[in-house]
């Protein structure tokens, strides 16, 4: 199971009553669209109906469900999803609905491509109305680009009838523009339009993209049913409201109120002429002979034979419209997966790259079991992006894991990546990495990861502290700043890594030491500048004890434990040598470090790379790390390559 962040990209709230004919399909459809990382929250405004036993049945961890005792409306059911949804950006569907399956992910591209606090696509409609189905809601805009919308277009008669009514878009929406604003709960018909209004009016210009991606089921119900000349009436105080707010746009406001008091009209007339109240229909058309072309248009339509070519749109007819494809000319990410016989945490990491954000990825697993216990995983996955392959021989650990930083590029990838099988991504690490660097033009990124307290056990969870949080602060860190890293004895995460192919950086050690080592001579590697990334998109397993620090290691653990801190202790005392004077002056109190400041005269004393660190520590304190630093240095023979990997690096 994905273990999901708190926060999911996207809250999709779809209110429900009494629609269990459609509600399972337009469920799945928000489940199974490509971009994983949702919340889809249906409100349902007591239903009298088998609703809620279908959602019952509906096994997704990403659905939750908000009842109501009794009856509100559309408006105040959809403002309880609302109050509930935690995504970074929310979606209004309907429960009788369908929807592209890369309909979220396409938009939120164009969203953050245009910096939009407010995306809606065009609808293709489809159902049982002969007269509807197969065309689309703005088919007569003729968008052929991605348009804007202000208020005073979105208040305009050229989109004011019911073929190209604004109203009936489906938006997604920045949570910051919705911090003050929610369905206006007095009104039962129009509170889409008069939310996208108010939006509009608080500076949020709504993009508009031309492809239908929202699939619209029109229905007899739908289609014949009419206003009440109380919904017209309630929907002219809402505008009245809006009029006193937006003085700039009165002409506007006061046109759209002298069309909503003729259709109030008309609906008062149809009303009295069903009550056979004929007299006063009379009476009222009289007086507004506007609305006697509306009335003929209605008699006509219930007396008159309907000709026309269209037919009815079923929903295995729906187009799989050929949309711009988000891997169309987008970089590509080579993600490397080490594994070693935990088919089920293979699994758990393999599932957690499939939610990503960015699809535009192809993994390889590299299994060092002979026995192949990760393949049965990756055949059932069935994903034709990764790639099983098993080591032709025991490579342990470190060799398996060096083995994923190659600067072999087969695929042609344009960004790298290492996921150790027991660890997991959250949706957005490859596509935030990605943006990290463009935007600041570097090559290589180290990205905060939070940790899976007690791996593998019944009481497994996710603490809220990040790997790096008590090293780093954000920013860019020159090769000889970040090598100071190791002052606080740790070495980069392999799976905090993510570099581009014009990194200059060869990450791959080639030489014979333990896992944990290779983290710290990984840390020297960076020969350029690196940016530390501090907001937590992956997940580092703590598991100590479950994995050794190199599987097959033969030495006992004292004379392991001493090689690698008599290496540690090489490479503090290199790094202090390389860092400027002006950086060595500086480290103590360096902002750029979070470390505290007797974590980093500890490392300088017990390296020996320098003894006089203030009041950072006690005398004895320092006597002690002194001493014990002598002890490593005499006792501790450095591991295997480490002289390989000096000569080789300052070559």
């Amino acid at each position: 199971m994905i273990m999901r962040p708190k926060k999911p990209r996207l809250s999709v709230i779809m209110a429900n009553y009494n629609g269990s004919a459609h509600l399972r399909e337009a469920v799945n459809s928000v489940l199974r669209q490509s971009m994983a990382d949702l919340e889809l929250i249906v409100s349902d405004d007591c239903s009298t109906d088998d609703s809620l036993a279908i959602l019952s049945t509906i096994d997704d961890e990403r659905l939750r469900v908000v009842t109501s005792e009794k009856n509100t409306g559309p408006a105040e059911t959809r403002n309880r999803a609302l109050d509930q949804s935690n995504g970074t950006w929310v979606a209004v569907v309907d429960a009788d609905d369908l929807m592209h399956v890369d309909r979220f992910h396409y938009l939120l591209d164009v969203a953050e491509k245009w910096s939009a606090s407010v995306i809606a696509d065009d609808q293709f409609f489809f159902g049982s109305v002969e007269k509807t189905s197969g065309k689309s809601l703005l088919q007569h805009a003729d968008l052929e680009e991605v348009s804007f919308l202000d208020a005073a277009t979105l208040l305009s008669q050229k989109f004011s009838n019911a073929e190209n009514c604004f109203g009936y878009l489906k938006p997604i929406i920045r949570r910051n523009a919705l911090e003050n604003i929610r369905y206006r709960s007095d009104l039962r018909i129009g509170e889409d339009f008069d939310l996208l209004l108010r939006l509009a009016l608080a500076g949020n210009a709504i993009t508009l993209v031309p492809d239908a991606l929202y699939y619209y089921r029109r229905r007899e119900g739908s289609i014949s049913h009419r206003l009440s000349p109380k919904d017209v009436e309630s929907m002219i105080n809402a505008l009245a409201d809006i009029q006193m707010q937006a003085p700039q746009y009165e002409r506007l406001i006061k046109q759209r109120l002298e069309r909503l008091k003729d259709r109030m009209t008309l609906e008062t007339v149809v009303l009295q002429i069903k009550s056979k109240q004929l007299v006063k229909a009379v009476f009222l058309v009289s007086r507004n002979f506007g609305v006697v072309m509306e009335i003929g248009k209605i008699v006509a339509r219930k007396i008159l034979p309907h000709r026309s070519e269209s037919r009815t749109i079923e929903v295995e007819e729906l187009p799989e419209f050929a949309l711009p494809s988000k891997n169309a000319g987008a970089p590509k990410v080579h993600v490397r997966v080490p594994t070693f016989r935990r088919p089920t945490e293979l699994r758990r990491a393999l599932e957690s790259l499939q939610a990503q954000t960015v699809t535009n990825w192809v993994c390889d697993v590299f299994d060092d079991d002979l026995g192949r216990s990760g393949e049965e995983v990756v055949i059932g996955l069935a994903d034709p992006r990764i790639h099983y392959n098993v080591n032709s021989n025991n490579l342990r650990a470190s060799k398996n894991i060096d083995q994923c930083f190659t600067r072999k590029n087969k695929v042609d990838a344009t960004y790298f990546c290492v996921l150790e099988d027991d660890n997991q991504l959250l949706p957005e690490h490859l596509e935030k990495n990605m943006r990290v660097i463009e935007r600041e033009n570097i090559q290589v990124v180290l990205r905060n990861q939070l940790v899976e307290l007690n791996f593998g056990a019944k009481n497994a969870r996710l603490g809220e502290a990040g790997l790096l949080d008590e090293k780093f602060v954000e920013g860019v860190y020159a090769p000889e700043t970040f090598h100071l890293a190791v002052m606080a004895d740790m070495g980069v995460s392999n799976g905090g890594l993510f570099w581009s192919r014009h990194a200059k950086s060869d990450l791959e050690i080639q030489v014979p030491c333990s896992a944990t080592l290779q983290e710290y001579l990984r840390t020297f590697a960076i020969i350029e500048p690196v940016y530390v990334a501090m907001k937590p998109t992956a997940i580092w397993a703590e598991n100590g004890s479950k994995t050794t620090r190199d599987i097959g290691a033969r030495t006992g653990w004292l004379r392991r434990e001493l090689a690698l801190k008599r290496s540690v202790q090489i490479l503090q005392r290199l790094s202090w040598k390389k860092a400027g004077s002006a950086t060595r002056a500086a480290f103590l109190a360096d902002k750029r470090f979070n470390y505290p400041t007797a974590m980093r005269a500890t490392g300088l004393v017990k390296s020996h790379a320098r003894f006089r660190v203030g009041k950072a520590l006690s005398r004895a304190k320092i006597l002690r790390l002194a001493t014990r630093g002598a002890l490593i240095r005499v006792l501790g023979k450095p591991e295997p390559g480490l002289r390989d990997f000096l000569s080789r690096s300052q070559n």
